[in-house]
């Protein structure tokens, strides 16, 4: 009798235990559930989609199955998907643990449209100098599978380039043109003036005498003018009008910023010297002169030239090379 009761109180006890379990919901439950779910079923071609498992039972393998999707399959407790054509599609998932598995197909589960492409571009840079060149760069979206790009002004007219490069010889304010296509239709996106070729100028001019004969008449002086194409870029009068010239003299002098008067560098220029008195003297006079033409870009052109004066007007024409 003594353990009849002993077993019995045992029994009570683990029926005891048993119930508490449920009651407190403590009790292991080691069977599978598959499930998962999507943030999306609506997309179009080539948009993501995140499938993220939402499965009971504490699995320890996730096997993905996603048909024309890319990628088709997979692992983990999440997948990203993109989907290339349109249509309707299913997804799968299958868990294990243990030897215990279960599976959950979901079909019909995605729509997916297809998407006429936006075309749409950028460029490194959009200000540059006569000669500089430029990338541009497609950011287009849709998924376009042909690029038509046309450069208004520049060297290179057309490409179909992901990110073409072009060169422009010529100053002005340029239109760019991107046309994106694929299957499903056609965009065309124009920016009127969106490159701009900003043109050099003369800045400055600095003029540089070197007397060259051994003794210059003393008190000879001279009007000096630089001109190019009939346009006044630098004059001095009277220049060296007193004082003993003597080989090796060194003179010079500068402009201001004459960078208004939009004169381009390239081409040639006029010099022109003449007497500006001369106390009833011969004024007899050897020297090379030195141009500088610095211009709006910081680039300097030089020219140089002999004259040997003695009662004679000269105009000369300097020849000058880009540095």
């Amino acid at each position: 009798m003594k353990h009849l009761l002993m077993k019995l109180t045992i029994v009570g006890i683990v029926v005891f235990l048993s119930g508490c379990c449920e009651l407190f919901n403590t009790c292991e439950d080691d069977s599978l559930s598959a499930q998962f779910n999507v943030d999306k079923t609506e997309v179009v071609v080539g948009e993501k989609i995140t499938f993220t498992s939402t499965s009971k039972g504490t699995p320890d393998k996730f096997v993905w199955s996603f048909p024309e999707g890319n990628p088709s399959n997979g692992n983990g407790e999440s997948m990203t998907v993109r989907y290339n054509e349109p249509g309707t599609y299913s997804a799968s998932l299958s868990i294990e643990k243990g030897d215990k598995s279960d599976t959950k197909t979901i079909h019909e589960l995605i729509t997916v449209t297809g998407q006429n492409p936006q075309a749409d571009f950028y460029a490194d840079k959009r200000k540059l100098k006569v000669g500089e060149s430029v990338i541009f760069h497609s950011i287009s979206e849709g998924n376009p599978d042909k690029l038509n790009w046309t450069f208004d002004g520049g060297v290179r007219q057309n490409s179909s380039d992901l990110s073409p490069k072009v060169k422009y010889d010529n100053p002005g304010e340029f239109t760019v043109v991107l046309q994106a296509s694929n299957k499903y239709g056609t965009h065309t996106k124009t920016k009127p003036g969106f490159v701009e070729v900003i043109p050099e100028y003369i800045e400055k001019v600095n003029v540089i005498i070197n007397i060259t004969n051994e003794d210059a008449e003393k008190d000879c002086g001279f009007n000096i003018s630089l001109e190019k194409n009939s346009i006044n870029l630098y004059s001095r009068k009277n220049w060296g009008v007193s004082g003993h010239w003597k080989r090796g003299h060194i003179a010079t002098a500068s402009s201001n910023d004459i960078s208004t008067k939009k004169v381009s560098p390239f081409g040639s220029y006029s010099f022109k010297i003449e007497h500006a008195s001369n106390n009833g003297r011969n004024c007899r006079v050897s020297f090379d002169v030195s141009v500088n033409i610095i211009t709006t870009y910081g680039r300097t052109l030089k020219g140089i030239d002999s004259y040997s004066i003695d009662w004679t007007n000269g105009r000369r024409t300097i020849p000058f090379t880009l540095l």
